[in-house]
């Protein structure tokens, strides 16, 4: 995305995006602060593990006590499965499968 097409003055989310040195996958979180007069002061930023979510918050979840939850980005590729193995790997597009 280039910068023209961020949303002005709200918090932005980047796609998750997988780390070429470490294998882990990640987002950005960004967000403006103003004054009180409206001038932009900074630009807050942080990056969110995504193994961390999936692992705390969709790792336990289960519908009627069974299978696995898994998280998908907005472009069809799968961020976070508790199945992954050296053949399904984060950032697979699922319908490949």
């Amino acid at each position: 995305m280039r910068r023209d097409d961020l949303p002005q003055g709200k918090m932005y989310i980047t796609a998750p995006a997988v780390d070429n040195n470490d294998g882990s996958i990640s987002a950005t979180i960004t967000l403006p602060y103003y004054l009180a007069n409206g001038k932009l002061l900074d630009i807050g930023a942080m990056d969110i593990l995504i193994s961390t979510i999936g692992k705390d918050l969709l790792a336990p979840t289960k519908y009627k006590n069974e299978g696995q939850a898994f998280l998908i980005a907005d472009i069809a590729k799968l961020v976070f499965f508790l199945g992954f193995n050296d053949t399904f790997q984060p950032d697979d597009t699922y319908g490949q499968y």
